[in-house]
């Protein structure tokens, strides 16, 4: 089921003294009264590849997830979730600004 809308989260935890990086993929559905709003989030980001408007989403459990690339943005949908995680691990979690995400350098040191 295709997302309303994505965000790329910034994963750096604090007691890592090598500066690790990892990256999320953030997806968000708007609900309805009956069932609310969901989210989900992966195992983290392997590489991403761009295709007619839409990005396929490699992870590292193996799963792929299409988003459509003009649906990145932060919505009331994950809003809380990003704030529940901000709050649990200042300095740690950052939305990060959207950019071509097939051309982005997945590393996982923060250089």
């Amino acid at each position: 089921m295709k997302c309303d809308n994505w965000v790329v989260l910034k994963i750096q935890p604090e007691a890592s003294g090598e500066q690790e990086v990892f990256y999320k993929l953030l997806q968000g559905w708007s609900g309805s009264y009956t069932y609310g709003n969901s989210w989900h989030m992966n195992s983290g980001i392997e590489r991403v590849v761009k295709t007619d408007g839409v990005y396929e989403v490699y992870g590292y459990s193996g799963s792929v997830y299409k988003v459509p690339e003009e649906s990145y943005g932060v919505r009331l949908n994950i809003s809380g979730v990003i704030d529940y995680y901000e709050e649990r691990y200042p300095n740690c979690i950052k939305v990060m600004p959207d950019c071509d995400w097939s051309e982005f350098k997945w590393s996982t040191k923060d250089d």
